[in-house]
């Protein structure tokens, strides 16, 4: 069975993975609330690769915010595996990447990745070294795994950040545009890349993104924000484009949804 039919059957019968309840969040700026997300619901299942799509400023990254627990709603609820946000104990279920890598320069490759691992008990951190080496074979790392940050290109550096965010083995994945920093011929391969990865490590994906084509290309299904204050005003099924390859890129079909999601921002 095909990676697309198997993605489409599952997230047709199985029970919400993450629920987006009636979010909003308000900032407080010299006295005046600034409303950056409004009346936000999304309902996300297992195994899904899910993106957000929308102009800057529009509260894409405050939503991811809101997901990860980094941030709390001013009104509405996240629920995780049907448990309310604050209610979830392993913190280790969510992993989250950023634009910029952020690998601390003194350390090496395999010692960035393993960070989270310290960070949550030394203790457990020679359980994760045999899981560390898959992820950098996975990731296209080999044989850098004793170099330091300086000593790599800016691709490596992403591909390192995603190890690092998944090497807890997180049940959801956080990404705040990790590829934006990127030129466009690496950054087509880290997406072509990117199924490699969503299969080994059996993750959800939430992805934020200002690149549509990067969307439809990833993703199960593509949510549109309005301007702030960020609604989901349109979402699109992009599966079709599953198990893709770079001609998709040019697929006249693909250009169509490309064009049709742009038309709604």
């Amino acid at each position: 069975m095909l990676l697309t039919e198997s993605r489409r059957k599952t997230s047709a019968v199985s029970a919400p993975f993450l629920e987006v309840k009636n979010v909003s969040h308000a900032y407080s700026l010299k006295g005046s609330s600034i409303e950056a997300v409004e009346d936000i619901s999304i309902g996300m299942r297992k195994g899904e690769v899910l993106s957000i799509v929308g102009a800057s400023g529009c509260g894409k990254s405050t939503l991811l915010k809101i997901i990860s627990g980094i941030t709390e709603p001013t009104k509405g609820e996240i629920l995780f595996e049907g448990i309310p946000q604050g209610q979830r104990r392993r913190i280790q279920d969510v992993g989250f990447a950023f634009q910029k890598a952020s690998l601390f320069p003194w350390r090496t490759v395999l010692q960035n990745i393993l960070l989270p691992v310290e960070i949550k008990s030394k203790k457990t951190l020679k359980h994760y070294i045999g899981y560390a080496h898959e992820l950098i074979e996975i990731l296209g790392l080999s044989g850098f795994e004793g170099s330091y940050p300086r000593e790599l290109s800016g691709g490596m550096l992403q591909r390192a950040s995603l190890a690092r965010a998944l090497v807890v083995r997180p049940k959801l994945l956080l990404l705040d545009e990790p590829f934006s920093a990127l030129d466009e011929i690496t950054r087509e391969s880290l997406w072509i890349d990117f199924n490699s990865i969503w299969k080994d490590c059996e993750v959800s994906v939430v992805l934020v993104t200002h690149s549509i084509r990067e969307a439809v290309f990833l993703s199960d299904r593509v949510c549109v924000m309005s301007p702030r204050p960020g609604r989901i005003m349109k979402e699109f099924h992009a599966f079709p484009f599953l198990e893709a390859h770079r001609d998709t890129l040019f697929r006249k079909d693909f250009l169509e949804l490309c064009k049709e999601i742009r038309s709604h921002l």
